[in-house]
């Protein structure tokens, strides 16, 4: 018998993009021409500050990517004793698989006395919490570029981001949960300030982006047994291969743009799987992988 566990969309000529499928989910906002992840700027809140649109300020001048960004005000300094708030949504966040949160950033703060910071809710934004200390629901597996506990922020009452970041800069949070969560998740871009106004730009981001994936594995007796591929190298050059933590059993399937296979290679307990000469058999940047562990 056969279970399919998973199908991500790989690309064979530039970096990793997932397409959309029951099994998981992406969703990105670059401000300019990719708008799958909806912005929600919290206009109830006196005096937010959070703008979207072209970037050209004193010290912050450009997005990072295209001509559009989120920022706090697109023309001016941000204000004292200022909250700005906006917000996305994880609408179907995948249990027990792997979950991620990226985005690119720059920021112009009073340093260690204005700043921002990241929060989760799980109940439609009644309650949050700083994500980098959530663990109502899972463990935060890694994070890269994040504020630590010892970047305490005045106006926050909390670590975050301040001081002068002076290049756009990705932060990547990787998190798993192993509870069922029933509604989606949200997450928050808070954005605080004092009571004295130093003539700072602030805080953009740029090029949001959320996702979820299931690991490779099958349930037995309610445990999910797992056994992750990593895919290598990426973007392709021509030959493919795939790394599984355990070994593998089963078939790995490759599918152009017309969803047609282009190739499929069979596994029998094997941690390495090689597919020569894989890109000249798919024409384009996005193709979809598909594993199919045996039972």
């Amino acid at each position: 018998m056969k279970n399919i566990i998973l199908v991500f969309s790989l690309s064979l000529m530039s970096s990793w993009a997932f397409g959309q499928d029951q099994l998981k989910t992406y969703y990105e906002n670059d401000f300019d021409f990719t708008t799958t992840l909806p912005i929600t700027i919290d206009t109830s809140l006196k005096g937010n500050l959070w703008q979207i649109g072209v970037v050209n300020k004193r010290v912050i001048d450009t997005a990072y990517s295209g001509y559009k960004a989120i920022i706090t005000d697109l023309k001016n300094e941000y204000a004292k004793n200022n909250v700005s708030v906006f917000s996305v949504a994880m609408n179907q966040p995948v249990v027990g698989g792997n979950n991620s949160l990226s985005f690119y950033h720059i920021y112009e703060t009073d340093a260690k006395m204005d700043g921002g910071m990241i929060e989760t809710s799980y109940d439609s934004g009644k309650t949050w919490i700083d994500i980098m200390i959530d663990t109502m629901f899972g463990k935060m597996l890694s994070s890269n570029n994040m504020y630590g506990n010892n970047d305490s922020v005045d106006a926050l009452h909390s670590p975050g981001f301040s001081g002068k970041l002076k290049t756009w800069k990705q932060v990547t949070l990787y998190w798993r949960w192993q509870q069922s969560i029933s509604k989606k998740v949200l997450f928050r871009f808070v954005f605080k300030s004092d009571s004295i106004d130093n003539q700072k730009d602030g805080w953009a981001i740029d090029d949001i982006a959320l996702w979820s994936y299931l690991l490779i594995g099958s349930i037995n007796n309610g445990i999910l047994q797992t056994s992750q591929s990593q895919p290598y190298p990426n973007p392709c050059s021509n030959n493919l291969n795939f790394n599984f933590e355990n070994g593998f059993s089963g078939e790995v399937k490759i599918f152009n743009a017309e969803g047609k296979i282009v190739r499929c290679v069979n596994s029998q307990n094997n941690n390495l799987m090689q597919l020569p000469e894989t890109k000249d058999k798919v024409s384009g940047n996005s193709k979809l992988y598909k594993v199919v562990k045996h039972l």
